[in-house]
């Protein structure tokens, strides 16, 4: 296959194919290196390129799994906001404890004009690598009445009564 190439681009002659490498003329053994050279470099440049849409993809991925736990993360404060008792308004800030030592939480909590309605703006910020990423997440939040929220269950209606004539 090599030979086949030597000779498609001129490097050697077809009576020079069975001739050694230390009988060949001292152009011919240069211009086989030449070729064998620029061989080389193509194949490195090819080999580069790989690596590095290989890095690229590894720092894709990096970032969109940052960007995935910054979104739960989020949705996990509002659910725990959403379920306190008393939900306190105003700036508040927090962490994600051990599983998530690069991440924290704040969170702006304002009445909205509805009763029992909360407008939150949750901040989640990841202070891994080199730089800060934030993710926001703007939703609203209801807290049922007390009254509605009872663990006693509605009083059931007045038996049926018997059906057809009676």
């Amino acid at each position: 296959m090599a030979a086949l190439v030597a000779l498609a681009v001129g490097l050697l002659r077809a009576a020079d194919l069975d001739v050694p490498v230390g009988r060949l003329s001292v152009g011919q053994c240069r211009r086989l290196a030449l070729g064998i050279l620029v061989a080389l470099v193509i194949l490195s440049i090819g080999i580069v390129g790989v690596l590095r849409a290989f890095s690229s993809s590894t720092l894709t991925c990096k970032a969109a799994e940052s960007h995935s736990n910054m979104a739960l993360l989020a949705q996990q404060v509002a659910g725990e906001l959403e379920r306190q008792a008393e939900l306190e308004t105003g700036d508040l800030s927090g962490t994600f404890g051990p599983d998530f030592p690069d991440y924290t939480w704040e969170a702006d909590v304002q009445q909205a004009a509805e009763a029992n309605l909360y407008r939150a703006e949750i901040r989640v910020v990841h202070t891994g690598g080199d730089r800060r990423k934030f993710y926001r997440l703007f939703t609203c939040l209801r807290k049922e009445s007390q009254e509605a929220s009872s663990d006693t269950p509605p009083s059931p209606g007045p038996p049926p009564g018997p059906e057809g004539p009676g």
